[in-house]
């Protein structure tokens, strides 16, 4: 497993906030996302799911997602 973090630009409210976290976990779990500090956090397996997927499945709803870190966890 690993944790990663993305960035999410275009987030201004928390209806953004419960949008995005929606969309990661289709993919992931263990989501938080931070509207203040426009990010948000996530567990997930590689070997399952390319984290690009899940970057772009932010992207696909009218955000932009970039990733900030990811590192392994066990």
């Amino acid at each position: 497993m690993e944790r990663a973090t993305l960035t999410i630009n275009g987030m201004h409210c928390a209806g953004c906030a419960k949008s995005a976290k929606e969309a990661i976990e289709r993919f992931a779990g263990g989501v938080v996302v931070d509207l203040e500090n426009k990010i948000a956090s996530f567990d997930y397996d590689p070997q399952k799911i390319n984290i690009e997927r899940i970057r772009a499945a932010i992207d696909d709803i009218g955000f932009e997602a970039d990733v900030y870190k990811t590192a392994q966890v066990s």
